[in-house]
């Protein structure tokens, strides 16, 4: 949120020229003096921001407009006197108060003018406005000035526009002729991502003005490692490095003497911000040296960590320069792998009330960030943006061992490797029936806790409940890979296995033992991952093919079935195998004997 001001400077050499008894009128025509029924006014004010505002509208200077017409640019106000909102008692201290103000009424008052307080000849106050107008920073003190002797009453109107879309408009109706500060209810957009108006204005007829919006923003994007291709969504496995680059711009801070710029992170559990040296900060392009900000770890309000600039009001010529803020985290073992996703929230505090007096800190080696409500001294105002996100997924690859009927095996051992493999979650869960149960198990053999019910009776193994037992035989296991790549898991008691923290990437999955009385499969299984993710979806696909995980298919993108065949079972040495062998030898030299004897028989008998 910021403040603005801005003092029609020919509205007040209008009242220079009334003060000093110039005329501005024109050689011919009478002049047209504003009548009663003349003097009653409004003004439309449109907000540019999402905020809710209520608009108040306080007398400065009252009078009578004199001009050749209603219309008459070079009309004089006549009359002058204090308005109902001022309180003059409050005017030498608000000067004194303002270095601005208070030098310029030094230079302006001199044996000549013998212009003092008390302020008591509003037609003079006016004539110093004039008169000092042209100099640099003079309108916005003077309204600071303004805004610190009103009085303690309400004002003289104020109007309310609801929260919701910009460019939407509140009117002030019933204001008579005179000068008026029109401004944001005090603490009304405190802690929001509003913009505070503040400004003189003219009221000599009905008038439409735009309240200015000039509060910072912040947005978050995804980048490749060199900064390119920005994204909100991203896909990775655990392991993998995100880089992060905030993207703002230097506001409008000429009404301030002080202003924070704080940038907060929160990172979802499943992301590991990769500490300070990962933070670089760059305004137009060029980076800053490390001792222009600094970050704090945590952060304030659960934050992971901020990065707070140091002095930042010294970037005030810079306005509408480009802020990079880039860092980077780790995806780890504790990421969300479901379609939630891992997301990573930031939002940006910042000074937003410049007739505030920023003390900072109370510790003196933080004067960059606000003084809180909870700590001594002065509660700094500040705004804060609307929070940018970024989301993270990873994915999985289940395996289903079965034997030649379709019947879960288990005690195969399998191996991934792949670009994404560098730590992965290997998945081996035990369940048991039990009535108080929240999981039923599915025909293909994994469990949901979608409920059985008879419709859906087709994909579920009965209606039986069952609970997960936590022991060691059921556990998630961080399987690292080893200088090759490779990951390597037992399938569980229901023959599944789920190779789980999985990005983009060309895998391999082979079977490097088999279950017990199984041949082992050969086949070396290409797998190709592939994704074009959305801050809303990661859209998987394998092979090119679309695919969607959900719960029941333990949330990964393929379940790859893997067929066991039986050995062939040979005979033991000593066998029964051995007595036949020995039987069948034994009448095969029987045989041979008797065929012998016979033919030596019939060639005797020759």
């Amino acid at each position: 949120m910021k403040k603005t001001r801005v003092l029609s400077f020919i509205a007040a050499m209008s009242l220079a020229a009334t003060s000093f008894g110039l005329s501005a009128f024109a050689a011919d025509g009478d002049p047209v003096v504003q009548t009663p029924s003349d003097n009653e006014h409004s003004i439309s004010i449109t907000k540019k921001d999402d905020e809710a505002h209520t608009f108040e509208a306080y007398q400065l200077f009252k009078g009578t407009l004199t001009g050749e017409s209603k219309t008459d640019k070079s009309a004089v106000m006549t009359g002058i006197e204090w308005g109902a909102n001022v309180d003059k008692t409050k005017i030498k201290a608000a000067i004194n108060g303002n270095a601005t103000v208070k030098a310029a009424l030094e230079a302006y008052n001199t044996p000549d003018v013998k212009f003092a307080d008390p302020y008591e000849d509003a037609a003079l106050f006016a004539a110093f406005i004039s008169a000092k107008s042209g100099e640099t920073g003079f309108a916005n003190a003077i309204a600071d000035v303004f805004a610190k002797a009103l009085t303690d009453g309400d004002p003289a109107k104020s109007a309310t526009v609801a929260a919701g879309s910009t460019a939407t408009k509140a009117t002030l109706t019933g204001l008579t002729t005179g000068y008026y500060l029109i401004k944001d209810q005090d603490g009304s957009l405190a802690g929001k991502n509003g913009a505070y108006s503040d400004f003189i204005l003219q009221l000599v007829n009905n008038v439409d003005v735009n309240a200015k919006a000039d509060a910072p923003s912040i947005d978050k994007k995804i980048t490749d490692a060199n900064g390119e291709n920005e994204r909100e969504g991203d896909t990775a496995s655990i392991g993998d490095k995100i880089y992060y680059e905030l993207q703002s711009a230097v506001p409008d801070m000429d009404l301030y003497e002080t202003y924070y710029f704080i940038a907060g992170d929160t990172m979802s559990s499943g992301l590991s911000f990769d500490g300070a040296g990962s933070v670089t900060v760059s305004i137009d392009g060029k980076e800053l040296d490390n001792d222009a900000f600094y970050v704090n770890v945590p952060g304030r309000d659960g934050k992971t960590f901020e990065v707070v600039l140091k002095n930042f009001i010294q970037y005030k010529a810079q306005k509408g320069k480009d802020i990079e803020i880039n860092y980077t985290a780790t995806l780890n073992e504790g990421c969300d792998r479901t379609l939630t996703g891992n997301p990573n929230t930031v939002d940006l505090l910042f000074a937003n009330d410049p007739n505030a007096t920023y003390t900072g800190k109370p510790n003196p080696d933080n004067p960059d960030e606000p003084n809180n409500p909870d700590e001594p001294g002065p509660n700094d105002p500040t705004g804060k943006t609307p929070p940018a996100q970024t989301k993270v997924f990873t994915t999985g690859i289940r395996v289903l061992k079965v034997d030649e009927n379709g019947d879960a095996l288990s005690g195969a051992k399998f191996k991934l490797t792949g670009a994404g493999t560098t730590a992965v979650i290997s998945l081996q869960s035990k369940f048991e029936e039990d009535e108080a149960g929240t999981y039923y198990k599915l025909k293909n053999g994994t469990y949901t806790t979608t409920a059985y019910t008879a419709e859906k009776a087709a994909l579920y193994d009965s209606n039986a409940k069952y609970k997960l037992v936590e022991d060691e035989t059921s556990v998630e296991m961080v399987a690292q890979a080893t200088n090759a790549g490779a990951i390597e898991a037992y399938v569980d008691k229901d023959g599944y296995l789920v190779f789980s923290g999985l990005g983009d990437g060309e895998y391999k999955l082979q079977e490097t033992e088999a279950p017990n009385g199984y041949n082992i499969d050969p086949t070396v299984y290409d797998i190709k991952i592939t994704s074009t993710p959305t801050f809303d979806t990661p859209n998987w696909k394998v092979g090119g093919a679309e695919v969607t995980p959900s719960a029941d298919n333990a949330w990964t993108v393929l379940t790859k079935e893997i067929i066991n065949k039986k050995g062939i079972i040979l005979p033991a040495t000593g066998g029964i195998g051995t007595v036949i062998f020995y039987v069948v030898g034994s009448l095969l030299i029987a045989g041979a004997a008797v065929l012998f004897v016979t033919k030596k028989k019939r060639n005797a008998a020759k």
